[in-house]
């Protein structure tokens, strides 16, 4: 096969329908292995495929590009750089688009009074992790609710290849369990950053916690992209200094925090987080 354009080339046609290579060949003749000569039959301008794929003719021979679709466009090797590269008219075809996120799964134990207080699962809304909690405190958490961040994919097209980041914007505010009338506390994520893992102190009440928080780190290559938590960071603890100091639990990667597990009455009783997967939808 030859993939240059001599004198006197031809068409010749090979499946997939509707992708073309030049030979040099004085007769234009469908192959006749995989496609039918009949004039009738029309070529599928939209066919896509990968410039790497080896298209074979009838005398068992290969040939792996370039593939020229017939409405112009040439399939070309898939690269993140804002180009059609696979004659579908999606640009960046195969790279990071969306953070997916999965449903709460793992469930970190509950610290503190286990059945103390009423029990509350407050998930953060569909598409929003945690990125931090809040409520009131007197000598020891008397509340506690949680903050979600909606996650989303940041294109730096400055770059060849493009490169991606997850930026995390404002969310919704779950519900405050516990009391109402000390003073109000609040312990949020640094910019960008999810819950991913908490410490404290507990007795019969949760006496104070200490959260981490992580950037979600896209990793990988054309159509094989990943996300997951980077390295965390732990904000300053808050709280007082009864009860005894209990395990750090950290969502196991590549999952992030997205649902607050409470009990409470009048002060925190207990709490834990449910963790869930995050993955990335590709163009």
């Amino acid at each position: 096969m030859n993939r240059l354009f001599p004198r006197r080339s031809t068409c010749v046609r090979h499946a997939p329908q509707g992708l073309w290579r030049f030979n040099a060949d004085a007769t234009a003749t469908p192959d006749a292995a995989t496609t039918p000569a009949d004039a009738s039959t029309t070529p599928d301008a939209t066919t896509i495929v990968d410039a790497t794929t080896p298209i074979t003719d009838a005398s068992g021979a290969t040939d792996t590009g370039p593939v020229v679709n017939l409405d112009g466009c040439t399939v070309t090797a898939l690269a993140c750089d804002g180009q059609i590269h696979a004659c579908n008219g999606v640009v960046n075809y195969g790279c990071p688009s969306t953070v997916a996120l999965g449903a709460p799964l793992t469930a970190s134990p509950i610290l503190g009074n286990p059945s103390g207080g009423s029990a509350y699962d407050d998930a953060c809304p569909d598409g929003q992790v945690l990125v931090g909690v809040q409520g009131r405190i007197g000598g020891s958490l008397d509340s506690i609710g949680g903050i979600c961040g909606i996650p989303t994919i940041k294109q730096d097209g400055s770059t060849l290849p493009n490169t991606y980041s997850v930026t995390i914007a404002s969310g919704a505010t779950l519900a405050t369990r516990g009391g109402t009338t000390t003073s109000q506390w609040a312990r949020n994520c640094p910019t960008d950053t999810a819950l991913v893992a908490f410490s404290g102190r507990a007795g019969n009440l949760i006496d104070g916690v200490q959260i981490e928080c992580a950037p979600l780190v896209v990793s990988g290559a054309i159509g094989n992209f990943s996300v997951a938590p980077g390295a965390a960071t732990a904000l300053p603890y808050l709280g007082g200094t009864g009860g005894s100091p209990f395990a750090r639990y950290a969502c196991p990667a590549p999952q992030v925090a997205r649902l607050a597990n409470i009990r409470a009455g009048n002060s925190v009783d207990a709490f834990g987080f449910s963790c869930g997967v995050t993955t990335l939808t590709l163009r």
